[in-house]
């Protein structure tokens, strides 16, 4: 990877740019500040968006996926997972499966 091979139309496939450390601790570096982000349920009334209040059953069964989208992985985890496939790939596939709890969701790879 030299400079102009851009302007030569030469391009390094995804796995090439991966394995240099400096872009794997810019993805990581993103991923770690947007996971800490805290996520709210938000309602949109009148063009403006305000908390959603009240116990209603979307509220509960938004408010259990936030707390732990899976069996296996907390919240923070999730997005990790879910913006390193967003960096790395362009798109990120969730599975949506229905248990006896409520629902969990998986990032496929």
């Amino acid at each position: 990877w030299r400079p102009g091979d851009l302007q030569r139309r030469l391009y390094a496939p995804p796995e090439d740019i991966l394995s240099f450390p400096y872009a794997f601790a810019a993805i990581t570096s993103i991923v770690s500040d947007i996971s800490k982000m805290s996520a709210s349920l938000m309602r949109r009334r009148n063009r403006i968006y305000e908390p959603a209040e009240g116990d209603t059953r979307l509220a509960r069964a938004v408010a259990s996926v936030l707390r732990q989208p899976n069996g296996f992985q907390v919240f923070k985890k999730f997005i990790e997972s879910w913006v390193s496939s967003i960096l790395v790939c362009g798109n990120a596939y969730i599975l949506i499966s229905e248990t006896e709890a409520g629902y969990a969701l998986y990032v496929l790879d």
